[in-house]
């Protein structure tokens, strides 16, 4: 599935065109963002992006800019992340060290939450507190819709407090 995946990207180059930054990922896990309700205005939001074709520091942007729509489209000024997860998925030969695997995906899940205020309670269920925060749903869509080559947050619901 991956070398089918490389050459459609290879051959995509070659014609001019170059795969999207953003977009849903499919049930063949896909580059792209996937999300999922786990109760009102709680979500689990993932993007994974392959190594070579996509920068690995989208998988974070591409994350944010989705916890960020899903906030705006359901009213939410703001959003809180209260768990992050990332990691990297590696192909290696049988044999050698988990270390000296080469990487060939990145995948980063979030669990967000809306709320309607930037004092709301911060429950944290990370490992790290420094992953869970606060933000803005209007800043966020702003500041990160440029680098996806994404709207910047007019469309939607409103996004003022």
């Amino acid at each position: 599935m991956m070398r089918k995946l490389l050459i459609l990207v290879a051959l995509a180059g070659l014609t001019g065109c170059t795969p999207p930054l953003y977009m849903k990922s499919n049930i063949l896990q896909s580059p792209g963002y996937a999300d999922k309700s786990l109760g009102e205005g709680v979500w689990e939001v993932s993007f994974r992006t392959l190594a070579g074709i996509n920068r690995d520091h989208l998988r974070e942007v591409g994350a944010y800019y989705r916890s960020a729509e899903l906030a705006r489209d359901a009213g939410f000024p703001f959003f809180q992340v209260v768990r992050y997860e990332g990691w990297t998925k590696t192909r290696r030969h049988a044999g050698t060290p988990p270390e000296m695997g080469v990487p060939t995906e990145y995948l980063i899940k979030l669990t967000v939450r809306g709320v309607h205020t930037r004092d709301a309670e911060l429950k944290c269920e990370s490992e790290s507190p420094a992953h869970c925060k606060t933000y803005t749903t209007a800043e966020v869509l702003r500041t990160l819709g440029p680098s996806l080559q994404q709207p910047t947050g007019e469309q939607g619901a409103s996004t003022s407090p």
